[in-house]
């Protein structure tokens, strides 16, 4: 089981997580568990289902929730030839989903290290707009790091609606390496975005416990495009989020 995430869907609470066969990678799919209450602390949580995805019911791993104007939508990674890329579905329930549509495949120089990779996407709103932040290139070795699309266009599930940004937007510094697989919170006041992730303190780096975990806040460039900066010193004094 691995990269579990908690939603708040429909008025309830649901974790969406990848699970597979023991002793292999292979077979893994979405699992979304349900809370009892609409208190998330309150919760008891029980089995809802695995989401089989209609047109495409394979691999599947690191789904995520895409809250847009027009309604849900799930997001994930999964294995097309030897492309891990970015499939995008319409949240029927929380736990159905429509047709999928591939919408990133990993081809650019710093998406393939060790690995053709797109996996752990991520949303992110700001000023009207909304990127896909993601992990690229294998989580073993020098090249994790992180990208990001942009819903450019009017239909999330048409792969034309989105832009890929040529540059990664996060990379390895200050003593951390391989940065991805991150995940963007509100500070208490939601007035400032904050970023977790996991990190190698060696490079090359590894896919396993030996990475730590790590925080910092969101910037924004003067053209509203985010700004997340380089990963923080051990030695600096992070202040909460406000």
């Amino acid at each position: 089981m691995g990269a579990p995430e908690i939603h708040y869907v429909s008025g309830a609470w649901y974790i969406y997580y990848s699970a597979g066969t023991s002793g292999t990678f292979d077979n893994q799919r979405t699992h979304v568990l349900k809370g009892s209450s609409n208190i998330i602390w309150d919760s008891s949580w029980s089995y809802a289902g695995r989401i089989a995805i209609p047109n495409r019911d394979v691999w599947a791993i690191d789904s995520t929730i895409l809250v847009l104007p027009s309604g849900n939508y799930l997001v994930y990674s999964s294995w097309d030839g030897a492309n891990q890329c970015l499939y995008i579905s319409q949240l029927l329930t929380p736990t159905t989903v429509g047709n999928t549509v591939k919408i990133s495949t990993p081809t650019l120089s710093w998406e393939t290290i060790g690995g053709n990779t797109n996996e752990g996407p991520q949303a992110l709103y700001h000023g009207g707009r909304t990127w896909i932040v993601y992990s690229a290139s294998s989580c073993a070795g020098t090249g994790y790091q992180l990208g990001r699309l942009e819903l450019t266009g009017s239909d999330p599930l048409s792969a034309s609606s989105w832009t890929k940004y040529g540059s990664p937007i996060f990379t390895s510094g200050n003593g951390s390496y391989q940065p991805g697989h991150n995940g963007f919170f509100l500070s208490p006041s939601a007035a400032q975005i904050w970023m977790v992730y996991h990190a190698n303190a060696v490079t090359p780096g590894t896919c396993d416990g030996n990475r730590r975990t790590m925080v910092q806040a969101v910037g924004w460039h003067t053209d509203g495009t985010p700004n997340l900066g380089s990963p923080r010193a051990l030695t600096d004094s992070v202040p909460e989020p406000v």
